[in-house]
Order: structure tokens, then C-alpha cells, then sequence
């Protein structure tokens, strides 16, 4: 056994030798995991991450510098065989993370909150372990019949990937162009929650609130909806697109998105839907005044003169620490194997928890406690628009029914719509106390219902509530044919504008026996023909799947319309 170990031990290399020999495979793992890697990460995603990698690239730099002094100190430490299998170890294990963060990951869908359905991916999950364990073999079998080669293998490979990596970061750098912004544009809570004694119209918007919750709700508590007197549920709505963007955008301008290739970008699309918005610019006209709780992501940059409480404010970090752990949770789960990654998922609303949030952001349980202790006012001198944009049923589900955040695995969907629920019954309620319900068109509403990838799998039947002016009476229901593109002419119609049949179809003039075709845009997975958009008619009862049917028209990821068959 002594001799054994003694073998293990025995170096005949120079300390320079295994010191450059150690360095290389530890600055490799350094540079790879904790600067390549988030910096990737964030150029791929700068769009949906409200920070400046400014604010966090010194804290990875200390990282960096902290991990390869960690792992240069314990590969000293050891010599002869043990330093091979460690310097091995290192660059097998690196290697493995860059091929599969790089090139061996599949299409988990957008980080949005929805659960990944990890059962999906069997087969892939076995060929990706094979793959993996493959990778780390190799360098192993390496060592194991030419050490001559291994050496090689690890300072060429090493020294190689580092060096593309570095030319990566430059291409990307001057790719993506990232915005040099020391603000961020959103909307403020100041005069939010003033409402005026004359007139308002109030959208209370919770996201992803399906119709098929609405029996759950009933048959836990039958007088759960009491408190909404004077109120309309439609039953028979239907959505436009299934995520929030581009539904928000297009609801409020009555510009469809086609993904037809008529827009370069996500910009272009809102430049051109706001440019001359008539929603906001009537409502000014009519003396109103117009302020937003929601995402400035939908409302656009170049129009801050259309929403009274659009704002910059300076991006400050609350946590320094929180911010950069949530970037390697996100490292994380693209660079580990995939039987690996369930442990590291995320969603990337989670970043707002580590920000100053004199913006507003639709963290639920926070809006919650603010609307409670500031309170809807009545005294707002001028006519009031307010639109309330929250979280409401968007996964994860850790929101309990008293609006608090409880763990994910004491979640539920019904508990979540509790919760929701009781952030409009909070709203309905003080505007009811502050004597400013009857003066007041309320709108309670989703932007989307429930999110699945293929039609018929589930519901795209948002809730649609209306309660006109000066309304009263219990909850009636009705079986008119509501589509969400009909929000916008709905407003101005409330609103007093002559003409708002211009801007499309009013709710108020809809009945159960109105007959209309109406429209929805379903993003999926690109099937055989590579579309991943296509379009849907749908007449009578939108509950009713046998009533979608596809148009033909159809649009892969670039934007190019296919013709179906």
C-alpha cells in the first residue's frame, strides 16, 4: 500500500512545470465558468435583463481571480499521478460544460415562468448523459495510454477554446451593441393610485387569468365574485397572441403582429405601433389623465409623452451578491448536462428582485402591501385612465390567497388565483370606500389565458369583466363574442370619443346574438415545414376548439409566411 501511494506521489517535473501545467487547465475552468459564460449569457439575453453587465463584471472578475488561485493552490498541493487525475479532472469537466452550453442544448422555450416539462425530454435526456459522460471519458483514456499526448491535448485544447471564447466575447460585444443606459425607463407609482371624483376608467389586468379558473373558484367559494357589483363576465373571449408580448402592445394600438417579416425586431414593431397611437392621444384630448402600472417593454421608448407617469429612473442594485448568484443559477442551467439542469431553473423576472423598485414591476406581493398602505385616493384634479398591470397567474405559482410569496412547492393554481383575485377585490374595494366605483368604467381582465404549445391543449380564453359607469347589481354573465383587440375601441367608447368605431369593435356593443370572425395567433414549436406561427379563425363559442380552424397562413421563425395545403 506505501509503495502504492508512494507511486501515486512521486514527481519528477520542476515546480515551474506543474505550476504551468495547473495554471493552464484552472484558468481555462476560471475563464470558461465565470467570464465567458455569463458574459454570453447576458449578451444572448440583454433584452429581458434590466441591468448593465457593468454593474456586476467586477464582482465576476473577483470570482475569476478567487476560483483560480483556489484551484492553482490545491493542484500544487499535489503531485505525480493525483496532479494528472486533478488537472484532468478540470479540463474534462470544462470542456463538457463549454460543448454543452455551446452546442448540446435543446429548445427549453423561453425562461418565462411556465414549469419545463422535463418527462419530454427522455430520450434526449439519455443521448445528452451518454454525450456528457463520452466528453469526460476521453481526457481520462488520454492520460491513461500517452501522457506525452495528454499534456498536449490540455495546453492546445485549453489555450485554443480560451482563445476563441475571447473572440467570441469581442463579436458579440459589437453585435448585440448593448445600451450604455445609466436609467431605465418605466412607470412610476406616483399619482397612480389618485383617481378623480368625477370620471375614471380603471384596467386591472392580471396576467395569464384564465376562464377555467373561474369554476375552481366558484366551487371553493361561491361568493368569492360578489364584490364585483355592477360587472359583465364574458365568457365567450378570446385572446390574440398567447404571451404578453406582442398581446399588451397590440390590445392598446390595434396594430397586429404577423411575424411576417414587416417589422426587422422587436423595436421596430413598437416604434411603429406607437408612433401615433390614438388610445392614450384621445384620452388627452378628453382631459384625462393617463398613468400605467406595467412593463415599459410593451409600451415602447419613443412615446414617453403618451403615459403621465413615464419615467427614467437610475438602475440600482439592491444586492450585489443576490444579482450575481442569480447570474450563475442562469450560468447554471445552460452550461450543465441536462439531468442536471431542473436544480438550476429559473425565471428571468427573478432578476427584479435585486433592484431598486422605485419603478414599478409586477413583483405581486410588494404591489399588494404598497396599494394597501398608500390606498386609492379621489381627489386627482383631472379625469383619470389607470391601467394596473400585475403578475396575477404567471408561473411560477408562489403566491398564496392573502398575496404573500410562500415556497413553489406549497403553490397551486388555485391558491395563486386566490391571491390574484384578491388584488382586485383590494382595488374594487377602496375605490368602493373612496366613493369613486359608480363614477367609474372598470375593466378586470387578462392579456392571455393560459399558456400550452399546441391548440386544442388547453384554454386561450382570457377573462374579460366590464362594469360600465355608474353600474350596480349582481354579477351578470354574458355569451357575447369578446375578442381582446376590441380593448382599445372599448376605452374610448367609455371614454365619450364619437368615433371610436374607427378604432375597432366596443364590448358595449356586442350581444349574445352578435355573430363575427375573430382571430388568434398561435407561437409553437416549428413543426415539419418550420412554422412557428400560424393563424387561427374562430366563430361562435372560443371555448369550443371545434370552432378554430387554421386559415393557412402560416410564418416560420424569420418571419417568412408559408402557404399550407
Amino acid at each position: 500500500m506505501r509503495e502504492k501511494l508512494k507511486d501515486l506521489l512521486t514527481e519528477e517535473r520542476t515546480n515551474k512545470q506543474r505550476l504551468g501545467l495547473v495554471l493552464t487547465a484552472a484558468g481555462f475552468a476560471a475563464f470558461t465558468l465565470l467570464i465567458f459564460a455569463p458574459f454570453e449569457l447576458y449578451m444572448s439575453n440583454a433584452g429581458e435583463l434590466w441591468f448593465p453587465f457593468s454593474k456586476i463584471i467586477g464582482g465576476f472578475l473577483i470570482l475569476f481571480l478567487a476560483a483560480l488561485i483556489l484551484m492553482t493552490a490545491l493542484g500544487m498541493l499535489l503531485k505525480g499521478k493525483l496532479l494528472n487525475l486533478y488537472v484532468t479532472l478540470l479540463f474534462a469537466v470544462t470542456v463538457m460544460l463549454y460543448l454543452q452550453g455551446n452546442f448540446l442544448n435543446i429548445d427549453y422555450g423561453v425562461l418565462d415562468g411556465r414549469d419545463i416539462l422535463w418527462e419530454k425530454y427522455g430520450a434526449y435526456s439519455l443521448i445528452n448523459t451518454a454525450i456528457t459522460t463520452g466528453i469526460l471519458l476521453i481526457p481520462f483514456i488520454v492520460l491513461y495510454f500517452s501522457k506525452d499526448l495528454w499534456k498536449n491535448m490540455v495546453r492546445l485544447i485549453s489555450l485554443g477554446l480560451v482563445a476563441v471564447q475571447l473572440i467570441t466575447l469581442v463579436s458579440f460585444y459589437f453585435m448585440a451593441k448593448p445600451k450604455p443606459v445609466a436609467g431605465d425607463y418605466g412607470m412610476g407609482w406616483e399619482g397612480a393610485l389618485e383617481l378623480s371624483a368625477d370620471e375614471n376608467i380603471v384596467v386591472i389586468l392580471l396576467d395569464t387569468f384564465d376562464n377555467k379558473l373561474m369554476d375552481p373558484l366558484l366551487e371553493d367559494d361561491p361568493e368569492c365574485l360578489d364584490f364585483l357589483e355592477g360587472f359583465t363576465y364574458y365568457e365567450n373571449t378570446l385572446g390574440t397572441y398567447k404571451f404578453t408580448y406582442p398581446s399588451m402592445t397590440a390590445h392598446l394600438t390595434g396594430e397586429l403582429w404577423y411575424c411576417d417579416g414587416t417589422y426587422a425586431d422587436r423595436t421596430a414593431y413598437l416604434n411603429k405601433a406607437w408612433e401615433s397611437d390614438e388610445l392614450f392621444t384621445e384620452l388627452h384630448d378628453l382631459g384625462y389623465d393617463n398613468r400605467v402600472l406595467g412593463a415599459w417593454q410593451y409600451l415602447g421608448e419613443e412615446r414617453p409623452d403618451l403615459i403621465d407617469n413615464y419615467q427614467v429612473d437610475p438602475k440600482i442594485v439592491t444586492s450585489y451578491p443576490g444579482l450575481i448568484g442569480k447570474m450563475l443559477q442562469f450560468v447554471g442551467f445552460k452550461y450543465l448536462p441536462h439531468v442536471l439542469k431542473p436544480g438550476f431553473w429559473l425565471y428571468t423576472g427573478e432578476f427584479n428582485h435585486y433592484k431598486e423598485l422605485s419603478l414599478y414591476h409586477m413583483i405581486d406581493p410588494l404591489s399588494y402591501v404598497r396599494i394597501q398602505e398608500e390606498g386609492i385616493s379621489s381627489d386627482f384634479a383631472k379625469k383619470a385612465f389607470r391601467m394596473y398591470h400585475f403578475a396575477g397567474m404567471h408561473l411560477p405559482y408562489t403566491l398564496s390567497e392573502n398575496v404573500t410569496e410562500i415556497p413553489e412547492s406549497q403553490g397551486s393554481m388555485l391558491t395563486q388565483a386566490k391571491g390574484s383575485l384578491q388584488i382586485a377585490r383590494e382595488i374594487i374595494e377602496q375605490m368602493k370606500a373612496e366613493g369613486v366605483y359608480d363614477n367609474s368604467t372598470i375593466i378586470i381582465m387578462a392579456d392571455h389565458g393560459t399558456v400550452h404549445d399546441d391548440i386544442p391543449d388547453d384554454a386561450y380564453n382570457p377573462v374579460f369583466l366590464l362594469k360600465p359607469k355608474g353600474e350596480r347589481g349582481a354579477l351578470r354573465t354574458s355569451q357575447a363574442p369578446v375578442w381582446l383587440m376590441d380593448l382599445k375601441a372599448t376605452i374610448l367608447h367609455a371614454a365619450g370619443v364619437k368615433n371610436y368605431g374607427d378604432y375597432g369593435t366596443s364590448v358595449f356593443d356586442l350581444t349574445e346574438d352578435t355573430e363575427r370572425e375573430r382571430y388568434f395567433y398561435c407561437t409553437h414549436q416549428p413543426d415539419a415545414a418550420g412554422a412557428g406561427l400560424t393563424e387561427f379563425l374562430v366563430t361562435g363559442d372560443a371555448n369550443d376548439y371545434s370552432n378554430w380552424v387554421k386559415t393557412g397562413r402560416t410564418w416560420n421563425s424569420n418571419g417568412i409566411e408559408i402557404d399550407e395545403e
